[in-house]
């Protein structure tokens, strides 16, 4: 018996799961984290129970063990058809079984077997996993439900299994089990700030080390929980080396620099991808579109582009890629303007092939992609963009409290691109710039790991490295009696062969365990290549990979799409189970805000700074979070004029000021951008009419820009990797000009009022 609730649903029966405990150690970027689950029979009758649950995508799963009361039974890896025979056979002895399997590298199933009345097991699971790079903060996400995803109604089954039951739990309005957290961040140093956008946390600072926990001993598991950490200052560049007895692994940080005075490149065909479905509905479209507008204004003159709104259907404001001109940046801005989230649900395979239907021009197409990426058809969508790579790159950024990290990252690899997280409450803004930046920036290819002058087995095999972007990568070679102190790294930056020599550190596996982290990027390696070859040749190509993951997978003793953890509980007789088994699916809640629901206050908080308040909760109850679509409609919104100047913060200002930049480059500040800088426009002009040699009109844009640069430099300079690629084309047309049309008397005259303004009158921002 049970009832329905939209999408949820609700049986009355008990539910055997009675909580979720996550404990772990964070080191650099390393975390090694243990999550158990709890699991109690209160009926009757005995059960199975299966939960289907997230995980990190890049973790990988390296322990498995179930505890009945002081009894412990250690799980293994076994083939997964393989694991199935078993667990079936011993749930007809009447023993205890219970089995993980990978449906997605972001998608588990654990099922517990023959809980017979009374009986209570707790699972615990060993992740390993590098925390991602955000800038130059590390971000840990620990999803904790799975949100609804779209399947389209052709997809194949998968093995008789409908793939929307594959990726979809059950659903329910409330769930009797909830979430707590204790994380140990060990430190050296003092760490410049950790911050939740997702939770509210208490922070504690200890000597060497900093204790993260959640405010309430049980909290609901409806969104990703993030972790932001600051550690004051990144080594950029380093290598660890680890040895489990037969081979040699390395872990490479890599983050490198350009040649000397490397221009950033034209990024050439643009297209702009938006989600318009309903969860995109209230911060996230206004944000997103307030980003889209910087990022149109932004290009360069010589550059095409278009847009694409999709949901249940997709359009474009364009026929075809415009020519960047006065025009069509109107033509873009007032559809733009009139864009909601209003699409319906989520159809992403249209729109990318309506986009690969046309060939980019001679500098390649790249695509920025803005969604939540709940759709089931991943690998479909993947296996498109991977064909496309060689002309188009994918940039994606996932929005909201649980997208699907699988696919964002995903399409990342798969396009050669770079993937962002924004959670709500987050800027959005600053990180649709950040990855614009990178459409431009050059990018290290044909990286190769050197290890005693020979190659070494990496992973991945190959990624897109942008220069000054953190990447990291994991290699094995044989272990010999010579150990190298040193690796050599070698690939080419803008057709210029490089080479980068690196120290290694010995790194101890009770640290972080590197063979499970490179055998984690070398199965993922081997799950997403595909081939363009026949059938048949692709079937043999899928099978041999298929044998080389299994072989890894068992070797390193982690989970992957064709090995299952297996844990047999043997039983006396008198305890076994007899009699009826009764299926319990474990419900889930809806992750909140999906498909356009409202963010409680709640869910939005704010970082805590080491040099503000330690031991303090990050949220505070008393300071409602302010509402961003607030802040622009007050300050600069696509038509109103600003009317409260001092409600808006540092970034708004920083978004304000990029909105203002002309089609030609310059700069054109309007009197209410001024007064946020409490200038004068009559201030400005006057400066303008000393420039004789050139037309007023240019006269006072170069007055403006030049006044814009002063204050980036100065009171946006943390922010440089942020605005430095929007401001390019600026740049360039402030030199010519300055080169061409003004002599060297008033460019002086002009650079020393600039400076003293910023210096005097423009205190703060």
């Amino acid at each position: 018996m049970h009832k329905s609730i939209g999408l949820l649903t609700a049986e009355n029966v008990e539910i055997p799961l009675t909580g979720v405990q996550v404990e772990g150690d964070l080191a650099g970027r390393g975390a090694r984290l243990t999550i158990r689950q709890r699991y109690r029979n209160s009926g009757n009758n005995a059960v199975e129970a299966v939960y289907k649950f997230p995980l990190p995508e890049s973790c990988a799963v390296a322990g498995f063990r179930i505890w009945i009361g002081e009894k412990r039974i250690e799980g293994a890896v076994e083939e997964r058809d393989v694991a199935f025979e078993k667990y079936d056979d011993a749930l007809i002895r009447g023993d205890g079984a219970y089995l993980m399997d990978e449906e997605r590298p972001n998608v588990f199933t654990l099922s517990a077997g023959n809980l017979n009345p009374g009986m209570e097991a707790t699972i615990e699971l060993d992740l390993v996993l590098l925390m991602d790079f955000e800038g130059n903060k590390y971000r840990l996400t620990l999803p904790t439900t799975i949100s609804p995803r779209y399947v389209p109604d052709d997809l194949p089954a998968d093995d008789g299994i409908p793939v929307s039951d594959l990726v979809n739990p059950v659903y329910a309005p409330e769930v009797p089990y909830g979430l707590s957290l204790l994380l140990r961040i060990h430190h050296t140093g003092k760490l410049s700030a950790v911050e939740s956008p997702s939770h509210p946390v208490r922070v504690t600072m200890e000597k060497k080390r900093t204790i993260v926990e959640l405010t309430h001993d049980s909290t609901r598991m409806d969104r990703d929980f993030v972790l932001v950490i600051d550690p004051g200052e990144m080594t950029k560049g380093r290598a660890f080396r680890q040895s489990d007895g037969k081979n040699t692994f390395w872990q490479l940080d890599l983050a490198v620099s350009g040649p000397e005075n490397m221009q950033v490149s034209d990024p050439g065909e643009m297209i702009f991808l938006l989600d318009c479905s309903g969860s995109m509905a209230g911060e996230s479209i206004l944000q997103a579109k307030k980003a889209l507008e910087v990022c149109l204004k932004a290009l360069p003159a010589n550059s095409t582009f278009n847009v694409y709104l999709f949901g249940s259907t997709f359009k474009a404001f364009f026929q075809e890629p415009q020519m960047y001109t006065e025009s069509s940046l109107s033509a873009a801005l007032r559809q733009l303007e009139q864009t909601g989230a209003d699409l319906g649900g989520t159809e992403m395979y249209a729109p990318f092939q309506a986009i690969y239907r046309s060939s980019p021009n001679s500098t390649g197409r790249n695509i920025i992609l803005l969604t939540d990426g709940e759709i089931g058809n991943e690998q479909q969508l993947l296996d498109l963009v991977r064909s496309k790579r060689t002309h188009t790159r994918v940039y994606p950024i996932g929005i909201g409290a649980g997208p699907n990290e699988h696919l964002i990252k995903g399409l990342a690899r798969a396009g050669d691109g770079s993937a962002e997280f924004v959670f709500p409450g987050e800027r959005i803004e600053p990180k649709v710039l950040r990855i614009f930046s990178h459409t431009g920036s050059p990018v290290i290819k044909d990286l190769q790991i050197y290890w005693d002058d020979a190659p070494a087995e990496q992973a991945p095999a190959q990624q897109a490295v942008f220069i000054g972007q953190s990447t990291t990568f994991f290699a094995r070679g044989p272990l010999t009696q010579k150990d190298p102190s040193r690796i050599k790294v070698t690939g080419s930056v803008a057709e210029n062969p490089f080479e980068w020599i690196f120290n290694v550190e010995q790194l101890s596996p009770k640290n972080l365990p590197l063979p499970q982290l490179w055998a984690r990027e070398r199965i993922r390696d081997l799950e997403e290549q595909s081939s363009d070859s026949g059938s048949q040749q692709r079937q043999r190509k899928e099978n041999k990979h298929k044998d080389q993951i299994i072989e890894i997978s068992k070797a390193c003793g982690i989970l992957s799409r064709y090995t299952s953890y297996l844990g047999i509980e043997s039983r006396l007789e008198k305890d076994k189970t007899a009699g009826p088994v009764e299926l319990r699916k474990i419900p889930t809640l809806v992750t909140t805000g999906w498909h356009g629901g409202i963010m409680p206050k709640s869910a939005l908080y704010s970082a805590i700074d080491y040099s503000m308040a330690i031991n303090s909760p990050v949220y505070d109850e008393k300071k409602p979070a302010r509402s961003i679509s607030t802040l622009f409609k007050e300050a600069v919104s696509f038509s109103r004029p600003a009317r409260k100047v001092h409600a808006i913060d540092h970034t708004d200002v920083l978004m304000a000021v990029l909105g203002t930049q002309q089609i030609n480059g310059g700069f054109l500040l309007d009197d209410q951008i001024a007064k946020l800088f409490r200038l004068e426009l009559k201030q400005l002009r006057k400066q303008a009419d000393q420039l004789k040699t050139i037309q007023p009109n240019d006269a006072f844009l170069v007055v403006c820009t030049v006044l814009v640069f002063g204050i980036l430099e100065t009171h946006f300079a943390p922010e440089a990797g942020t605005w430095q690629p929007i401001t390019e084309k600026s740049r360039r047309w402030l030199e010519k000009i300055m080169d061409t049309g003004i002599n060297g008397d008033a460019s002086r005259a002009l650079s020393e009022w600039a400076n003293k303004i910023v210096a005097d009158k423009i205190k703060t921002v």
